[in-house]
């Protein structure tokens, strides 16, 4: 067992720091000699806290291993270890599930602060859970993986792992854990004293449900009678959950969940099995967190309230509002693809799509600042908070401000994954003045990011915009604001504060699912309304206006944007050199101008494995050392007339420059929202060390598919002439070329200042100086020059 808990540790030491780790356990054990034992036992001894008979506490415990080799490059690897003390098997000393995660260093919120994972068997999410009764392989060229976590029931009792076809009770069986090991972090295997117990399977049917024991993913085939005599109010049987696995950056790993169970009626604890399961996805798209939300600039991430938006929340006329959620507070157990309940009152929203079109919220006393958490109406759009350039959450409201008099009062704008976690610029009342208030909330924790900026005469104000700019390149969140008036100029800033977000944080903000919101309050002060014209969710790229390196426009010919930018075609650039063009047929893109830059596109490099569906883009940059892209996206097949079915999840890739994964799982339908619908991927600052930037695109499903690229200068010096400045002598002018000032000779024989002598040409001569060379020209006396 110790050897073989060790090679675990190892393993997924070396896959945390990147490592690879080829060695099988069998080689592992194979190395380790009877004489290392002690001090091995002595490692994970000190993770364990010392001998399991004298621990009096439970508790996580962690410690390092320094394994020493004579790799060249890694002597020495320092490798995270970690257990849990259990002061007496069973009853309050087993750890709980959240417990059980940090030992192996997963962030998944098992409940978010204020929730109770004992529900009764009641079907409620909770935390990070989602509820699927059926799932399907996420690659079906792949088999299912499996591994019990932990297992903390009755001793000596075995528990398997089983699964079954949608429709059938016929449950067929993948692996069994040892009863002895009823009491522990990963269990071995039925039969063996050193095998995990850990299986891969392969499910005869497409749509599959998976189950312990007699506890099924699908609550409808559990026994809900104890439930319902605990006071379970329908749906029950809610015996197996799933929470979808974050790594220790917080980061979702693909396809990957921790399901677990509790045997029905006993507590409620759901520790009873704990099993980690990777390539599996959700039956119904929208319940897999996997699939990205819209790319910011998608035409479906901006509301102006003008008209209906199907799918959407509804107000107090049975209207469409425009956000399919709010960001859930802890009495809304609502699951996620289902309309949230406490959190969202429909009394208090009103749209009228007449004229200008306008949003008005009616404020409610919930809040979520700090431990409260029970806001009302924070209402929601999910988008793609990844990627290579600034995002931009905004929000327009009318004025004027009058109404707002207390710091409770507020109105704005919201970035963030939960009530605990997120950063808002609202405009809040204080000593009878208005100002703009940016204030994060983390973990629970909130304070404000820098000074707050005052807003001056309230009732001149016609309409206030606040934006969040959050960039996923540098994890920074900035607010900017135009205060607009009836009479006047614009008053336009940028507050003064700035929040840096990194680690766990980062990559919940910064989400495949990440969420723009609406925020209302009064709290505990006089009820207002808010009235809203706008909200969106877009790019804060510096566009395409900028110097370029080059304009590609894949697969097709070449071609001159509605912005005059010329494209070449891409003869030489991709690998393998064999990748055919696709489409080609003239039709209707939307969410651009220029509808044939989409009609071509290239990603198909033939009947080869999934893992070598990749074609490769080598561009010359020439001496520039950093560089942006924008990358041009259209789906052409997938839910195009005469293509496949519509929907996410037909063609994934991810994104690669010059070797660095920037975008992981791209998938253009969930970025454009439609086929035929236009969306352009920025990534900022790119490092090219040798002259030529290579750009990768690696499918997962499918095969990928690009439209155009265009490189440009990254941080250019200028972008026109006008933009430079020094001291260009009478022959030479000030230029702008690729993003450099740079000073060029006007051309040989152009006039320059005269020396007021006929007989002499005033000329520059090609190098940048005036020459006054004579002439034959006549005099002023009537006779000519001598030359």
């Amino acid at each position: 067992m110790l050897p073989q808990l060790i090679y675990y540790f190892v393993q997924e030491g070396c896959k945390a720091n990147d490592m690879n780790f080829k060695m099988t356990v069998d080689d592992f054990l194979g190395i380790i000699e009877i004489g290392d034992l002690p001090i091995l036992s002595e490692a994970v001894q000190s993770v364990m806290g010392g001998d399991k008979k004298k621990a009096t506490t439970k508790a996580k415990r962690e410690s390092t291993l320094v394994i020493t080799s004579n790799d060249p490059d890694d002597p020495t690897t320092v490798v995270e270890i970690s257990g849990f003390n259990l002061a007496q098997p069973e009853g309050g000393n087993e750890p709980s599930l959240q417990q059980m995660l940090d030992v192996f260093g997963y962030k998944t919120q098992i409940t978010y602060a204020g929730q109770n994972l004992n529900q009764n068997g009641w079907v409620r999410a909770v935390g990070d859970e989602i509820i699927s009764p059926y799932w399907q392989r996420a690659d079906t060229s792949q088999p299912v993986f499996m591994i019990f976590l932990g297992s903390f029931h009755s001793q000596g009792n075995s528990a398997t792992f089983r699964w079954h076809n949608k429709g059938s009770g016929s449950q067929s069986t993948v692996r069994t854990m040892r009863g002895v090991d009823a009491q522990s972090i990963l269990p071995h295997r039925n039969g063996s004293s050193t095998l995990l117990a850990d299986a891969t399977f392969t499910p005869s049917g497409s749509v599959f449900g998976v189950g312990i024991d007699g506890e099924r993913s699908d609550p409808t085939l559990n026994n809900q009678t104890t439930d319902q005599n605990n006071g379970c109010p329908t749906p029950c049987g809610h015996h197996f959950r799933a929470w979808p696995i974050r790594d220790r950056s917080g980061k979702l790993v693909p396809n990957t969940y921790m399901v677990s169970m509790d045997y029905s009626g006993i507590n409620y604890d759901y520790n009873d099995n704990t099993v980690l399961v990777s390539n599996i996805r959700p039956e119904l798209s929208d319940r897999d967190v996997n699939i990205p939300g819209l790319f910011p600039g998608a035409p479906g991430l901006v509301r102006e309230f003008d008209q209906a938006y199907p799918g959407t929340l509804l107000d107090t006329q049975g209207d469409t509002v425009g956000f399919p959620d709010t960001q859930r507070n802890k009495n809304d157990n609502t699951a996620p693809h289902l309309p949230p309940s406490s959190s969202y009152d429909a009394a208090a929203l009103d749209v009228d799509t007449s004229g200008q079109g306008t949003l008005t919220v009616t404020t409610s006393t919930g809040s979520n600042a700090t431990n409260d958490n029970t806001l009302v109406n924070g209402l929601c759009l999910p988008f793609d908070g990844r990627g290579g350039a600034p995002i931009r959450v905004t929000s327009t409201s009318l004025g004027p401000l009058t109404n707002i008099t207390t710091a409770n009062q507020q109105g704005g704008v919201m970035f963030g994954p939960n009530q605990d976690n997120y950063v808002k610029m609202v405009v809040i009342g204080t000593s009878g003045n208005r100002v703009l208030q940016l204030h994060a909330e983390q973990n629970g924790s909130g304070s404000n990011v820098g000074a707050t900026v005052a807003v001056s005469n309230a009732a001149n104000v016609s309409s206030l915009v606040l934006t969040l700019v959050a960039d996923p390149v540098d994890g920074s969140v900035r607010g900017q604001y135009t205060v607009n008036y009836t009479s006047g100029s614009p008053v336009n800033g940028t507050m003064p504060g700035v929040l840096t977000l990194t680690g766990t944080q980062y990559n919940r903000f910064f989400d495949r699912r990440a969420k723009g919101c609406l925020i209302t309050t009064h709290k505990s002060t006089s009820q207002i309304q808010v009235v809203f014209d706008r909200f969106a969710i877009e790019s804060g790229e510096a566009g395409s206006a900028r110097p370029a390196v080059t304009r590609v426009n894949v697969g097709g010919p070449a071609y001159v944007d509605t912005q005059s930018n010329t494209y070449s075609v891409d003869t030489g650039l991709f690998t393998p050199g064999t990748a055919p063009v696709e489409g080609g047929a003239t039709i209707a893109v939307a969410n651009t101008l220029d509808d044939p830059l989409y009609y071509h596109y290239r990603g198909n490099v033939g009947a080869v494995p999934q893992s070598q569906r990749i074609i490769t883009f080598n561009i010359p940059v020439g001496a520039n050392p950093r560089v942006d892209a924008r990358l041009h996206f259209a789906e052409l097949h997938w839910g195009a007339p005469g293509g496949g079915a519509a929907g996410p999840v037909k063609r994934v890739f991810d994104i690669i420059a010059e070797g660095e994964t920037w975008l992981d799982d791209f998938d253009i339908s969930a970025a454009s929202g439609a086929a035929r619908t236009a969306v352009v991927v920025p990534l900022e600052g790119i490092d090219v060390a040798d002259g030529v930037l290579n750009l990768s695109f690696a499918a997962g499903l499918d095969y990928p598919a690009i439209s155009a690229i265009e490189v440009l200068i990254a941080d250019p010096e200028c972008s026109v002439a006008a933009d430079c400045t020094g001291s260009p002598t009478e022959c030479q002018v000030l230029a702008c070329v690729a993003g450099q000032c740079v000073t060029q000779n006007l051309t040989s024989g152009t006039t320059c200042s005269t020396d007021a002598n006929p007989c002499t040409d005033d000329v520059c001569n090609g190098s940048g100086t005036c020459l006054h060379t004579n002439n034959t020209a006549p005099c002023n006396d009537g006779l000519f020059c001598n030359g």
